[in-house]
């Protein structure tokens, strides 16, 4: 049978529980309102006796919001009375918060009660005020007694402890407002954590400990030491008229500017971490060290040394792996020499090794030391020397003879082509004397010095796969070297450190190129004897190592194969290198044409005496003279040096000038436009120097001949 529920309070008692208890006591009967049936009778309203019911409590506000709600479930007593304490049950996910949470502000707040039968629908019952202590805020409260406080109270009017009873507070006492004492206040300590005015004087004779601000609006003066522990912020101006010591550090945040009008003494370390701004000098009496980059937006002057110490990557191709680096400009590093004429003894540029050994320098120069210099020496004597083997070249060329046919006496002359081609060269050695004393001496300001002996330029091997090594002898072949000795223009070697390194290839191509020296001392790989003096030749086996011929030994086709001469020597067998002088080797051949004009001569003696015997025999009594002169005399006589090597005219040496300059021409050389060559065929000052040269080294080349051939006896 459904059976529906009502409440019917008997004894509602709404009050706090005990002390130890959070809560309100809550009792109430259940009568069930449904007929029993009874035989002969039906009873209603009797008491639900020991059933299971639920409860539903709920505390709102005066906006009828929850601010509490609960659940009991319970069974009945055998009399329908349930007993229970609201704030005991199980909270529902409807309410905010525990019991203990509630605040009881004083406002209005009403009960809710909800009943629901074997745990079925919750039925509200009944909502009613809680108006009861100690809730009622309207009503006073007077304690007899002792009054016990478990919690915080909160007082919403003043608090008067009267009959002058002392007051005692264990804990700490936060006063927000203002603090009236009208007689003597003893503080063992005073914490104030907000703003205090005292209006009369106020005297500490201990220790004073502020943990919050201390604002002074008028001057303060302290007859002692003041010390701070914290932090300290003055808002306006400090002015300091004594001495300042800071044991800790000293920081001006904000960004604001700090102004010193006197010297800094700083004993220790100094560290920015922003920019520097320097409105007037600087002096440092000790080191300066950066230890990130550095940017410097003006001029820097240095009166004292500069060292650049980094350690960097070894590679030389890349930008990043020097010291010191200069860009910006067009212009790179001008170095200033305090001397008015920089020598010698003047180095702009020095080059040292890790061991502080110099291994070049530029320095200065001035005309004296060009005379003296070992570089100018050698290369005005390779000159000279190149000047006098075409000087006796043309001499030997005027000694030429047509052919002369008939009967008598003949004279003949020189083959003109010889004279001119032999011309040429004379006027192309003694051009190139010229233009390099006029470049020597116009150049004059600095040289550049070296430990390594050769000038050598990058060129490329025929075959690409070729292994080649420093003292390889290589031949020239239409521009390219390779070790194969065949089909050569000429014999070069490979460079080990040379002083100047020209033609430099693109970095891609670097590995098809060899570093080949043009000039100077190498060393040179050999095999076999090799006195000082000799000849340095290739070996034949087309494996870049040379061999020693002393110059007694040499025979004609030697010469076109000469690398060098060797300056020092080997006694291995097997093979080694040798020191070896290259590129001065122009004129050996003057000594070997020497040799053979003293064997000509002497062929030419013995041609003369076959000749007499011809004349005296009795079947030619006349032999016609070449010239169609007829002449009576039929004694010959050997011609006398002087007529056999005739002078070469003016004439002669500037057809030969002019031919050279054509020459050039024909060969794409803008001789006008050339900065050595042009001033020489141009500048008539310049023409005269030249064919004077040409006219006293022909002259003199002549005169050697000349007494070469009167020693013969001619």
């Amino acid at each position: 049978m459904k059976k529906a529920i009502l409440f019917i309070f008997l004894s509602l008692s709404i009050q706090f529980a005990q002390a130890q208890t959070d809560g309100i006591s809550y009792q109430a009967v259940i009568i069930d309102n449904n007929e029993q049936e009874i035989p002969g009778i039906d009873i209603s309203g009797n008491y639900l006796s020991q059933e299971e019911v639920s409860l539903k409590f709920t505390i709102i506000d005066s906006s009828e919001n929850i601010e509490y709600q609960e659940i009991h479930a319970t069974t009945t007593d055998r009399y329908g009375m349930v007993n229970l304490i609201i704030g005991e049950g199980e909270s529902t996910p409807n309410s905010p918060g525990i019991f203990n949470e509630i605040e009881w502000d004083g406002t209005s707040k009403d009960l809710i009660v909800e009943l629901s039968y074997q745990a079925d629908d919750f039925q509200e019952f009944s909502q009613q005020p809680l108006l009861f202590v100690p809730y009622a805020f309207h009503r006073n409260i007077t304690a007899t007694g002792s009054l016990i406080v478990d919690q915080e109270t909160l007082l919403n009017s003043s608090l008067t402890v009267a009959n002058s009873s002392p007051t005692m507070l264990t804990g700490d006492l936060t006063v927000m407002g203002d603090a009236d004492f009208q007689g003597n206040t003893q503080f063992n300590s005073i914490t104030v954590l907000n703003e205090s005015n005292l209006q009369g004087d106020v005297e500490i004779g201990g220790n004073t400990l502020m943990q919050n601000s201390l604002s002074v609006l008028g001057p303060t003066e302290l007859g002692d030491d003041l010390l701070v522990l914290g932090n300290a912020q003055l808002d306006g101006n400090l002015n300091v008229y004594g001495e300042t010591t800071v044991n800790n550090s000293f920081t001006v945040s904000n960004s604001n500017p700090s102004l010193l009008t006197g010297d800094v003494n700083v004993n220790g370390n100094t560290d920015l971490d922003g920019l520097l701004l320097v409105d007037g000098g600087a002096t440092f009496y000790d080191n300066i060290n950066v230890l990130g980059s550095s940017s410097l937006i003006g001029e820097s002057f240095m009166t004292g040394q500069v060292t650049i110490d980094v350690p960097l990557g070894s590679s030389s191709n890349s930008y990043d792996n020097y010291p010191l680096r200069v860009e910006g400009s067009s212009n790179g590093i001008a170095v200033k020499s305090s001397a008015g004429t920089p020598t010698g003894s003047n180095n702009f540029v020095t080059f040292f090794d890790s061991g502080e050994n110099p291994v070049g320098r530029i320095e200065g120069q001035i005309a004296s030391e060009v005379y003296t210099s070992p570089q100018y020496i050698y290369d005005n004597a390779i000159l000279v020397a190149n000047a006098a083997a075409a000087a006796a070249a043309l001499v030997g060329a005027t000694t030429s003879s047509t052919i002369c046919v008939g009967l008598g006496g003949c004279v003949t002359a020189p083959v003109p082509s010889l004279v001119i081609s032999a011309g040429i060269g004379a006027a192309a050695a003694a051009a190139n004397l010229v233009a390099y004393q006029i470049f020597a001496f116009e150049n004059l300001g600095v040289t550049y010095e070296s430990g390594s002996a050769d000038y050598a330029e990058w060129l490329k091997r025929k075959d690409a796969t070729e292994t080649m090594s420093y003292g390889d002898i290589v031949s020239v072949q239409g521009g390219l070297i390779t070790k194969t000795s065949e089909n050569f223009e000429r014999f070069m070697v490979i460079s080990h450190k040379p002083a100047i390194l020209g033609n430099m290839p693109a970095e891609e191509d670097l590995h098809l190129y060899e570093k080949v020296a043009f000039m100077g001392q190498v060393p040179v790989k050999v095999r076999g004897q090799v006195n000082v003096g000799d000849y340095i030749i290739p070996g034949g086996r087309h494996d870049g190592f040379g061999i020693g011929v002393p110059p007694s030994e040499m025979n004609l086709n030697d010469y076109e194969k000469i690398v060098g001469i060797a300056w020092s020597e080997s006694t291995d067998p097997s093979a080694d290198y040798v020191n070896v002088a290259i590129g001065m080797n122009q004129n050996d051949l003057l000594a070997e044409v020497k040799r053979q004009q003293s064997e000509i001569d002497d062929l030419q003696g013995q041609i003369d005496e076959l000749r007499n015997l011809i004349l005296n025999n009795e079947t030619l009594s006349t032999v016609n003279q070449g010239d169609d002169k007829q002449e009576e005399e039929e004694e010959y006589r050997t011609l006398s040096a002087e007529e056999m090597h005739r002078e070469v005219s003016r004439e002669e040496l500037e057809s030969a000038f002019e031919m050279l300059r054509m020459q050039m021409v024909s060969q794409g050389v803008d001789v006008d436009q050339h900065p050595h060559y042009g001033p020489l065929f141009n500048d008539d000052v310049m023409r005269e120097r030249v064919l004077s040269q040409m006219r006293d080294i022909v002259s003199s080349q002549r005169e050697e001949v000349i007494d070469y051939d009167r020693s013969k006896g001619y």
